[in-house]
């Protein structure tokens, strides 16, 4: 969902908002910095709170935060908006990423971790590609539902928002509830089960090859 709004961002910054290319890279450089600071602050915090728990929780943040832009789309105009939606969008990032990175490897066993954990990451680049292959698509798909007319029904925004800027709000909408769906199957993901399982299972083979 993250790498789904970076090409259509652009897209919304220049060209629809007319914001400068130097405007765009000051907040992708603003973004970076916080991405990191919540990469490292956030793997402080995910292991106090629990790897899954933190992934939810950071998800949680980037999909409030994208609901809050497409119900204020007048904020988008201010260079102050888009200033703190980079630094609250980069922490919820960076800390969604370190606690992913943090949940991959509490799932990997110990025998095979170095080949699970690069699949864990091939799949997240796999991720990326399949992201920004369907970005223009869903773009085509909002601009072609606001133009029906539906789309102002369902974003119920249609009173102040140009209509040119719906169909980004609806994207925008869209990422949210994909994060709620995809929050359901991490709540069943038990970060300790591989330890205590196949970890014990391991010591008692060898504990009964001992004997």
């Amino acid at each position: 969902a993250y790498n789904i709004m970076a090409p259509l961002g652009a897209i919304l910054m220049i060209q629809k908002l007319g914001w400068s290319e130097e405007f765009y890279s000051q907040l992708a450089t603003v973004g970076s910095v916080f991405a990191m600071a919540g990469s490292m602050g956030g793997g402080f915090l995910a292991d106090r709170l629990g790897h899954r728990r933190s992934v939810i929780l950071a998800m949680t943040g980037l999909s409030v935060l994208w609901i809050v832009a497409a119900l204020n789309i007048p904020w988008w105009h201010s260079a102050a908006y888009h200033m703190i939606a980079a630094c609250f969008g980069g922490l919820f990032m960076g800390f969604m990423a370190s606690s992913y990175f943090s949940l991959a490897m509490d799932v990997s066993w110990k025998k095979v971790g170095g080949s699970q954990f690069s699949t864990y990451m091939a799949l997240l680049n796999l991720s990326m590609v399949i992201a920004f292959k369907v970005a223009a698509p869903l773009e085509s798909a909002a601009t072609k539902l606001v133009a029906s007319g539906l789309g102002e029904a369902v974003a119920g925004m249609a009173r102040f928002a140009e209509t040119e800027l719906l169909p980004y709000a609806l994207i925008y909408i869209a990422m949210a509830l994909f994060h709620l769906v995809v929050m359901i199957p991490l709540t069943f993901i038990d970060p300790e089960q591989t330890a205590r399982t196949l970890e014990t299972e391991g010591e008692h083979d060898r504990g009964s090859s001992g004997e």
